[in-house]
């Protein structure tokens, strides 16, 4: 706290303490004038900056959205949009941003999802630490959301995230730790309850932030998120908006007054408020549009996904005659819908840029603008039999805030333009702009496939650029693509008003399907490009080092004229079939370039959840690391151990195994089974219970003191030996000759 802070804790009468709890406006924190507290000007701008003068929305860059950005695998880029998007609002005038989203995409039919990076953790997290940086280095805050577990719209305000603790701590927030690592300077909490206590109440998820993940920052209610202001308040909430009503406030003065509420709580909730507006930097600053315009153009070109390209059907050959059909092609959707929409102050189509540049092809719209069909839909079959190629655009039907997608096909007409464009044409490629997977029934139909996203304002341009060949396709997909219409994995979520049960715990997205191959049709990390790097060797050297315990040499080759790029993708698996993305990057090589690329891979990289330390560590065991060519296939993979540490206090360390005060409950295996990751796991430790209780109490009793603090999936690992058996009985039968022994061939939790 500083010395200015202090005094004005000091100084305010408590009526306005209370009222800097709450938002002056929608969009601005409350002020005080007779002490200069100035008050700040918060945007929306995950996709662009979102802000109003005079009650109307101003106009701004749109930018590809988040689950654009994230297929560009480039945090450098990902950096320089933020930047942009913070020089516009240091121009407007506008002081925190609310971005970047981390939240994890469990399913994709969340109608936000095109807000949130990807299904991956390390991706999410990382994407959001350089969004954050972006923010700061433009002089403008940050704020991270939605924390947590907001993976729907549908019931958002009333659903509660039914979690297990290792699957909410190793997926779901592990985006945020990373993220927070940034320190910014708010952390919004999201509608939804978490295991039945809305978030802007809940004690421990706000715990979670400030001692597990180090936040020291502002804790913000998503727009109209409170339940309860006081319960909120009592929990850790530091700012509602945009602020409940004249009688909140007079409710929470006479608790107060009635020592029901201590003033004390009350400073220590605006404390953070008075050190934010503090440092803020008022000043405002002219944006660089052209530097603007080229970054938004930038992330456009290199988010794009060839997904198809049957017999070399791109990059077109505009001597042939091309026929385009959709009126996307004519009125692109470049952006989702609510709370994040940008009034952009530019915004490019397909049809115009031909024109611009002089190329020959005709063009039906097939449909209006509400996806309705008009009378050019008559003459498809015309123009498809007597064209070289035919280009169909189609965009999912509108995806938005606070409204889920009822299921994963495009809008009816969208598919029967589709459909009958290639009933007459044999050369298709479509281009699909969409904010999260849709299913794809006609794949074998067509001989091309270009996902586009919602691009932002200059996404015609760029998919001119690409479609023409002057430059190629960089994109891989930050999610998986499965032939079902509703993903298996959910089969057991009750998902409806009250409840939304995780019950696949971890298992979703491409951890699911690196075991369930058969229902995929593109997994994560897929896309095809036109030129390709040759990869010739993958060289893995545990250096067990604090900052970088892997080291890894890949060689690689470009054989081709021309400078090219790709995207590097290092996945861990352990021996119970987990598999993750532990390292990623963008690399260039010139023309006919060979060399070696040397990466070194962090420990933060590698963590996992510990229930028995319930902290991040590195999880000591056997491993095989690969260099995918995406989530499922590799280009080489190797053998690795890896030994256990963590860091902690800065420094690198193995911490304590949690004290577990409780006695544990006599059905406590049983009561765990729903959080074990596999079927051996679970036999096993359903043999283990019916063993463990034909013996006497004393062996009971080690074995739940210790069962509990471990790691769920590492049972199976640890009883799937028959020494431990053995090692038991003799133990029971005081056999002291046999405990010696198997003494040091058992786990260290068992001596």
């Amino acid at each position: 706290m500083t010395k200015k802070t202090r005094e004005l804790l000091n100084n305010l009468t408590i009526h306005e303490k209370v009222s800097l709890l709450f938002g002056d406006s929608t969009w601005t924190t409350s002020k005080i004038e007779r002490f200069n507290i100035s008050s700040l000007l918060v945007s929306d701008g995950p996709c662009g900056l979102v802000a109003y003068e005079d009650n109307k929305k101003i106009k701004s860059m749109s930018y590809p959205s988040p689950s654009a950005l994230a297929s560009t695998f480039d945090l450098d880029l990902v950096e320089k949009v933020a930047y942009s998007i913070g020089t516009e609002a240091k121009e407007f005038g506008t002081n925190m941003i609310l971005a970047p989203g981390v939240n994890i995409k469990r399913t994709p039919l969340c109608g936000r999802n095109f807000e949130y990076f990807s299904e991956d953790s390390l991706l999410n997290g990382l994407m959001g630490s350089k969004f954050i940086e972006g923010l700061h280095r433009a002089k403008v805050f940050a704020t991270l959301k939605h924390f947590a577990l907001n993976n729907q719209e549908n019931y958002r305000t009333t659903a509660s995230s039914n979690i297990d603790e290792y699957s909410a701590m190793e997926l779901y927030l592990k985006p945020f730790f990373y993220a927070l690592r940034k320190k910014p300077e708010g952390l919004m909490l999201s509608y939804n309850k978490v295991n039945g206590i809305y978030a802007t109440e809940n004690k421990k998820l706000i715990d979670i932030a400030k001692k597990n993940f180090d936040f020291k920052g502002l804790f913000i209610s998503d727009w109209n998120a409170t339940s309860s202001s006081i319960k909120s308040f009592q929990a850790g909430l530091n700012l509602e908006m945009p602020g409940k009503c004249l009688e909140t406030r007079i409710d929470i003065l006479n608790k107060i007054e009635a020592n029901k509420i201590k003033e004390k709580l009350i400073d220590k909730r605006i404390t953070k408020l008075l050190t934010l507006a503090e440092k803020c930097d008022f000043k405002k600053r002219k944006a660089n549009y052209k530097f603007i315009d080229r970054i938004s153009f930038e992330a456009s070109l290199s988010s794009m996904v060839l997904l198809k390209n049957e017999s070399n059907i791109l990059p077109l050959n505009l001597s042939n005659s091309i026929n385009i059909f959709g009126i996307n092609a004519e009125h692109p959707v470049i952006q989702g819908y609510g709370s994040s929409k940008v009034n952009p102050r530019y915004s490019d189509n397909f049809i115009e840029i031909l024109e611009k540049n002089k190329i020959k092809f005709k063009y039906i719209p097939a449909l209006n603008e509400d996806y309705t069909i008009n009378s050019t839909f008559d003459n498809i079959k015309d123009l498809a039999s007597n064209g070289d190629i035919s280009i169909v655009f189609v965009s999912s039907i509108i995806e938005t805030e606070a409204v889920d997608r009822k299921d994963k096909n495009l809008p009816q007409n969208m598919t029967l333009l589709i459909d009958e464009v290639t009933k007459y044409s044999n050369k298709v490629i479509v281009v699909l702009e969409i904010g999260s997977s849709i299913l794809i029934p006609w794949i074998d139909k067509v001989r091309g496939v270009i996902l586009k996203h919602f691009s932002g304002s200059f996404g015609s341009s760029a998919l001119f650029s690409l479609i023409t060949g002057k430059n190629d396709f960089q994109g891989r997909l930050a999610e998986s693509y499965s032939k079902n219409n509703f993903e298996s994995y959910l089969k057991d979520s009750q998902n409806d008003i009250f409840t939304n049960n995780y019950s696949e715990n971890i298992f979703s997205g491409y951890r699911y399907y690196t075991n369930h191959k058969e229902e995929l049709l593109f997994p994560f990390g897929y896309g095809l490009k036109y030129n390709e790097i040759k990869y010739l060797g993958f060289k893995v050297v545990s250096r067990n080092e604090n900052d970088f315990p892997l080291e890894i040499t890949i060689s690689v080759s470009n054989t081709t004229n021309l400078k090219i790029s790709d995207i590097i993708q290092i996945y861990l698996e352990d021996e119970n079939n987990y598999k993750r993305l532990i390292y990623f990057s963008k690399i260039t090589l010139d023309t006919l370039e060979v060399k070696d690329i040397k990466i070194l891979i962090p420990y933060l990289n590698l963590i996992e959840y510990s229930l028995s330390y319930a902290n991040y560590i590195v999880k000591s065991g056997k491993y095989t690391i690969s260099l995918g060519k995406n989530s499922i296939y590799s280009y080489f993979s190797e053998p690795i151990e890896l030994k256990s540490y963590i860091f902690q206090n800065n420094k690198v360390n193995f911490p304590t195994l949690r004290k577990t005060k409780e006695k544990v409950d006599q059905d406590f295996p049983i009561s765990k089974l729903n959080e074990l990751d596999n079927i051996r796991a679970k036999r096993i430790y359903i043999k283990l219970y019916d063993f463990i209780h034909s013996i006497d109490d004393t062996i009971k009793e080690l074995f739940y003191e210790y069962a509990i603090n471990l790691p769920i999936r590492a049972i199976g690992t640890y009883l799937d030996n028959n020494n431990i058996t053995k090692y038991l009985v003799a133990y029971i039968n005081n056999d002291k000759k046999t405990v010696a022994i198997y003494k040091n061939l058992v786990p260290e939790f068992l001596k």
